[in-house]
């Protein structure tokens, strides 16, 4: 009605494009073009980036957010949305870093804006600082206790820390919550593989696979698994999937190492022994201790 009244009502095509996000199923595209015809008739239409950018983010285009981000004016106020939505897409791109540091101005802005606190906790814990991320995360569940990512982002820092117990516990938490929750089925598929349970592993390494094919660590995980059954055909197959999905230098790591496993399972060894020398050729920060000790060993 206010667009219909008032056509060059930027604001007005915010909410137009925010209540198309709100229906079921949520109509992205019309979001878009709301959201960007807000831009185009006011630059200054601060809410519309933000807006545009978690849309981005939601669908995956990193780049596309950070893009939007960039295009915000030099005279916006300091917002908290901004950098959580940029630390979001610096997580996707797998630069945690980068992420970390743009979770810790938000956190400056609004040290009572909560998302920022699971943010925090998933850049430390990718930049593999355990013990850094544990307090922003029990902060964040502390207050939100519906959120399965955060609960098998938990579970995955406590397999880290060798709590396997306490890890399953809140892997458990986030499927009662959705059992489909692939962050959870991969985090309780890594704890049954660790405890040596490889047929409960298979199972929600397959159940998440099942939603997302193209999952690095679904791929990663059930590599593993078909190791432990000496399927080392279908193992190879699997870390070459992984290694296809893999961002970042920690996860074409950890996928060539299984991949020489299953090579070497296939009595190829010449092949096994190039990913072996290009992993011990990487550096050290991106290999986790298990890696680099299994490769030097094998």
């Amino acid at each position: 009605e206010s667009i219909r009244i008032s056509p060059t009502f930027a604001p007005a095509y915010v909410g137009r494009g925010r209540a198309f996000l709100m229906l079921s199923p949520p109509k992205v595209a019309k979001a878009r073009e709301y959201f960007e015809k807000a831009l185009e008739l006011d630059p200054k239409q601060f809410e519309a980036y933000y807006e545009l950018a978690q849309l981005e983010v939601a669908e995956g285009d990193a780049q596309g957010a950070l893009d939007t981000l960039d295009r915000i004016p030099a005279a916006a106020p300091d917002s908290v949305l901004a950098e959580a939505v940029r630390a979001e897409a610096y997580l996707l791109t797998r630069e945690p870093e980068a992420a970390l540091q743009s979770a810790q101005a938000a956190n400056r802005i609004d040290i009572t804006y909560l998302p920022v606190y699971k943010l925090l906790a998933q850049a430390y814990q990718m930049k593999g600082q355990i013990e850094d991320a544990l307090q922003p995360l029990m902060t964040y569940l502390t207050w939100v206790q519906d959120d399965p990512e955060a609960y098998a982002l938990m579970a995955t820092i406590l397999v880290e820390q060798g709590e396997m117990e306490e890890a399953l516990e809140f892997a458990e938490k986030g499927l009662a919550i959705d059992k489909n929750s692939i962050p959870a089925l991969l985090a309780r598929g890594e704890i049954y593989l660790k405890d040596g349970k490889v047929e409960e592993a298979a199972v929600d390494f397959n159940a998440a696979i099942r939603q997302d094919k193209n999952s690095y660590a679904a791929n990663l995980g059930i590599a593993k698994v078909q190791i432990a059954r000496e399927l080392f055909g279908s193992a190879y197959e699997y870390a070459q999937g992984a290694l296809q999905f893999a961002q970042g230098e920690r996860q074409n790591a950890a996928a060539l190492y299984y991949r020489a496993l299953a090579l070497i399972g296939l009595d190829e060894e010449q092949a096994a022994l190039r990913d072996l020398e290009t992993l011990l050729a990487l550096p050290p920060e991106v290999l986790p201790d298990e890696i680099r000790l299994g490769a030097l060993e094998t």
